[in-house]
């Protein structure tokens, strides 16, 4: 059985990186298991310590969660702005409206992109140009792209 980097060895990590929790305090199944993944090691004492892997696991499922909670946020607007059946939106449309100051246009790009992998948002392309890429909700219909060439 393969063991999960989830929100509760997130938490024991991120306590004993701040100093909230000592790794003495940890259950011996917590120990193990952050063993396991690299988080913890042990020095010459026979003491164990927090490894980078440790750190770096944290702040990969910290930003993972932040896309995660992003993409519900995105999802909530997008269903606001989408009322008519087969509309299309810009993803700077989307980016202005979730707040330009509030997130990055790659935060909000990364959200898009996970909607669409969930399957509740789809992306349209109307013609080889990247900047005529538009967003639908996924149950829409749109009207088929059409393509053309110069000369």
């Amino acid at each position: 059985m393969t063991i999960q980097f989830n929100e509760k060895l997130a938490n024991l990590v991120d306590d004993i990186r701040n100093d909230k929790l000592h790794t003495t305090q940890l259950t011996a199944t917590e120990s193990h298991k952050l063993t396991k993944l690299g988080c913890l090691d042990l020095d010459e004492k026979g003491r164990l310590y927090l490894t980078i892997k440790g750190e770096k696991l944290l702040n990969k499922f910290n930003k993972k969660a932040k896309e995660v909670r992003l993409a519900g946020k995105v999802g909530a607007k997008m269903t606001e702005l989408l009322t008519e059946p087969g509309q299309l939106i810009k993803h700077r449309a989307v980016w202005e409206a979730m707040g330009r100051d509030d997130y990055t246009r790659n935060e909000v790009l990364i959200a898009l992109r996970t909607l669409r992998a969930s399957g509740f948002l789809k992306n349209i392309k109307k013609s080889n140009n990247n900047f005529q890429v538009f967003w639908a909700l996924a149950q829409d219909e749109a009207e088929p792209a059409t393509f053309s060439t110069n000369g």
